[in-house]
């Protein structure tokens, strides 16, 4: 997905964010392992790897990713 897609499906649940917003989340998953890319024709596209969620679904992982400390993402991104 583009980020202004992704942007704009979080508008449709009252959840205001900018698609700069989300291309800077996608960054830091990315880095992660978490997100693949892909560039597009003017933009990116976005999906996660199945590796990098642990066995997680996605929902699982982001409420877990949103619950966790700093140091515990980078112990989840390093294991």
């Amino acid at each position: 997905m583009e980020p202004s897609v992704i942007s704009e499906k979080f508008g449709n649940r009252g959840v205001g964010c900018s698609s700069m917003t989300i291309g800077l989340l996608m960054k830091r998953w990315r880095k992660a392992g978490i997100i693949e890319i892909k560039m597009m024709a003017k933009s990116y596209s976005y999906r996660f790897c199945i590796d990098g969620l642990k066995g997680m679904k996605v929902s699982q992982f982001v409420y877990h990713w949103n619950t966790m400390t700093y140091a515990e993402r980078m112990a989840f991104t390093q294991s």
